[in-house]
């Protein structure tokens, strides 16, 4: 049986920046952090919105194949917001991704659901993943901006993450 140091000592190596799944992740939350800390919410600033798409940008562009980038996102009214994860990782194929919307609040009744075989209850997906993303379209500032807009400039009307249901990841131009 491992002693306490033991287990300590192997879950720091386990967690190391870099290194393996778990230290990846550790990592893709660090980064997640500093995206968190450049996003003017609230600020309805054009100057510091621009320079945090920039940042964001340069992020997006920086995940190797097989790498995953988690930014916060979601909505911001005058009276509130909510917040939600977007999960984008890189194939093995540098040319696609996959990208997730990771929602546990707000919203909820809109995602899909299905009915727990013993108990009857209600279960809904809290993740809605679209995979092999063209990169054209990840790197698309103009698509990231509609995103963040809605946390950058609050509207009491704004509800839902992707209100322009008409946008494509699936066609290139």
């Amino acid at each position: 049986m491992a002693s306490g140091m033991e287990v300590t000592k192997a879950m720091e190596k386990l967690f190391k920046p870099g290194r393996g799944p778990a230290g990846r992740v550790a990592e893709a939350l660090g980064d997640m952090m500093s995206i968190a800390s450049m996003l003017p919410v609230n600020k309805e600033d054009d100057a510091a919105f621009f320079s945090f798409l920039e940042f964001l940008m340069l992020k997006i562009s920086s995940v190797q194949p097989g790498g995953v980038m988690i930014a916060p996102a979601g909505w911001c009214t005058r009276s509130g917001g909510h917040v939600v994860l977007l999960v984008l990782t890189r194939s093995l194929d540098p040319g696609k991704f996959s990208f997730a919307i990771v929602n546990t609040g707000e919203g909820l009744e809109y995602h899909a659901a299905h009915a727990d075989p013993v108990t009857a209850e209600v279960k809904r997906n809290l993740a809605f993943v679209l995979h092999d993303v063209p990169a054209i379209r990840v790197n698309d500032t103009i698509f990231w901006f509609t995103i963040y807009r809605m946390m950058v400039y609050p509207d009491d009307k704004v509800r839902g993450l992707l209100p322009c249901r008409q946008f494509s990841f699936a066609h290139a131009g």
